[in-house]
């Protein structure tokens, strides 16, 4: 996979958060994956991107206009193979079972919907989570991203 796998460095984080990964741009591509049914909740952010979904086939391209997706994911029951056609921006958080439940107030809604491509829990959470395709450091994008997940969990 062309992703770099981090582990959180918050001992708070890592008791709910199994980690999270930027997706690659200078690997070979396209390229694909399946994943398969598991207990995590997976958080998404694709910036710029089109998302093709029909059945179990999930193809991800870069998009020719802005766009911001915030996906949630679980609970499917068969296998999904997902292909990237070519490097795009993204950013995936994997909560261990339940963990996600300690960040956001109203996660029900969510498992409730049809579509897992509209994850917006609250009013500023794009404008907050997506500012960090605007940071270039992987240090620094790590460190952005566990400080508004520890912000989130504080105010819970």
């Amino acid at each position: 996979m062309a992703a770099d796998f981090y582990h959180p460095k918050s001992s708070i984080l890592a008791k709910y958060i199994e980690g999270l990964y930027f997706m690659q741009t200078d690997k070979k591509y396209p390229f694909q994956y399946y994943t398969f049914p598991n207990n995590y909740c997976i958080l998404s952010l694709l910036n710029n991107v089109e998302l093709n979904i029909t059945d179990r086939l999930v193809e991800i391209k870069k998009s020719p206009h802005k766009n911001q997706i915030s996906s949630l994911t679980f609970q499917y029951r068969e296998p999904l193979n997902v292909v990237y056609l070519e490097p795009v921006e993204e950013l995936t958080i994997y909560f261990k079972p339940n963990g996600i439940n300690f960040f956001f107030k109203n996660i029900e809604d969510f498992y409730n919907k049809k579509s897992m491509l509209n994850f917006n829990p609250f009013p500023d959470f794009k404008n907050l989570f997506f500012k960090v395709f605007e940071i270039f450091d992987q240090d620094i994008k790590i460190e952005y991203i566990e400080d508004q997940l520890l912000h989130l969990f504080s105010i819970r």
